[in-house]
């Protein structure tokens, strides 16, 4: 059972049975019936419901009944171990999201970030920051440019300069759209110096 919890926290405060039993290798049913009963037991999560994902599978959602059992349970698995159940989180959420994989963006750039798959981190980040930008969020918009410029350092020279040149000309864009033109420019220069090296 702590197991079980252990591997829940990857998701975050809240969790798919799916999810979770990829992770323990186990099948979808053991796990929920595992869930249920430390839900009615132990009060350490709580039934979310049911849902339907894009790819017709169904799934119980559990969310923890408190962030803190989350950060908890996250803390006690090893960091290797980490590293690879954020990567195999992120593969089995891009399975049943599929083309809808955009609405969970965010979430999935976390986890390929955590999983070191930087190719797909840098990948989701831009999809995030194209969604808060379709939604007027600049702010959040900027944040996750900036973050995908971090990340992208990790890429292969080649990929860098390539992906650089297109998270700099977007954050330009979004600079130019709130009036900061120093820093637009700049993202401009930047962009010119990512064309040279690709």
């Amino acid at each position: 059972a702590r197991l079980a919890l252990q591997y829940a926290s990857i998701e975050g405060e809240e969790f798919l049975s799916s999810v979770v039993a990829r992770l323990l290798d186990t099948e979808q049913l053991r796990v929920e019936e595992g869930l249920v009963s430390l839900a009615q037991n132990h009060r350490l999560i709580r039934v979310r419901g049911e849902e339907e994902l894009p790819d017709g599978a169904l799934v119980t959602r559990y969310a923890f009944a408190h962030a803190l059992y989350q950060n908890v349970f996250y803390e006690e698995i090893v960091a290797a171990r980490r590293t690879q159940l954020h990567a195999i989180a992120g593969e089995q959420l891009l399975k049943h999201y599929g083309d809808s994989a955009p609405r969970i963006a965010g979430q999935l750039a976390m986890h390929f970030e955590r999983g070191r798959n930087w190719v797909r981190a840098v990948e989701f980040l831009m999809i995030a920051a194209d969604n808060a930008r379709n939604m007027y969020a600049n702010s959040e918009a900027e944040e996750h440019y900036t973050h995908a410029i971090e990340v992208s350092a990790r890429l292969a020279e080649g990929a860098r300069a390539a992906a650089q040149f297109r998270i700099y000309e977007k954050r330009a864009g979004v600079y130019l759209a709130t009036g900061r033109f120093d820093l637009s420019i700049a993202d401009g220069r930047e962009m010119i110096q990512r064309a040279r090296t690709a």
